[in-house]
């Protein structure tokens, strides 16, 4: 009798133990999966990060660029002024030349202007996105 209950003791401790031996693969596959995940989640993250400084960098690019232009329009500006005290003729052709080179100067410098908003709105929309995946 006490065999048959130490039998019936040890099957159930044994089926409890193949029982939490299953739990066990399962927490481990659920590991690995989750392991994936989290490097994939890193592979984003990295290269949203590289996008960020590339855009940022690009953006620093524009900018210089913006100001050299107009650092070009003021010195253009001030040759015309020259030109225009110097030179004997008609003042008609000089203001239309003048005009021109404002034009050209704020067109140019108002599509940078534009280029620049919306690469600074795609730096802003990717720091939301990686401070949503890091939080």
């Amino acid at each position: 009798k006490i065999l048959l209950e130490t039998k019936i003791m040890l099957e159930d401790q044994l089926e409890g133990a193949r029982a939490r031996c299953d739990k066990l693969h399962e927490f481990e596959k659920e590991n690995l999966q989750l392991v994936a995940k989290l490097h994939d989640m890193e592979m984003v993250h990295d290269t949203d990060r590289k996008r960020i400084d590339e855009l940022m960098e690009e953006n620093l690019t524009l900018e210089m660029a913006q100001k050299q232009s107009m650092d070009e329009s003021l010195h253009l500006g001030w040759e015309l002024e020259q030109l225009a005290k110097t030179n004997e003729l008609s003042e008609g052709p000089h203001k239309s030349l003048g005009q021109e080179v404002n034009e050209l100067t704020s067109s140019r410098l108002l599509k940078m202007e534009k280029e620049n908003q919306a690469l600074m709105k795609t730096v802003d929309e990717l720091r939301s996105v990686m401070d949503s995946t890091d939080g």
